[in-house]
């Protein structure tokens, strides 16, 4: 059996899982033709930590997340459903903007998939 894409982790998350994502592209611990799949919040800063984790990697594949329950759009984000959409595709926006700039990050295409489900509520 061989793997195609691995989850790595939240490299914006911590030094820790930023130097392990750096060690596995800089110390060749993947093979080039593996997916190396990576976890973002939508938010510029953390997009910008995890592109520089990714520095050098041919295939990156970055999971964009945004909490969408009712509680952390009340209470941590205080806005309402629309406004928290626009925050996903803001997200998206930076993640595609950054891929498009070749002399940053190669020119290789990242993984992009996008889906927004209504829960109800």
């Amino acid at each position: 059996m061989r793997l195609q894409e691995i989850e790595i982790g939240f490299p914006a998350a911590s030094n820790t899982e930023f130097a392990f994502n750096r060690r596995l592209i800089d110390e060749k611990r993947a093979p080039d033709d593996v997916w190396l799949q990576v976890l973002v919040q939508a938010r510029e800063d953390l997009i910008e930590r995890t592109f520089e984790s990714l520095i050098g990697r041919k295939r990156p594949s970055i999971h964009l997340y945004n909490s969408t329950s009712p509680a952390q759009r009340r209470i941590v984000f205080g806005k309402s459903k629309e406004e928290i959409v626009r925050v996903a595709v803001r997200g998206a926006k930076w993640i595609k903007d950054r891929f498009a700039t070749p002399q940053r990050h190669g020119s290789h295409a990242p993984v992009f998939a996008g889906r927004f489900s209504d829960d109800g509520s």
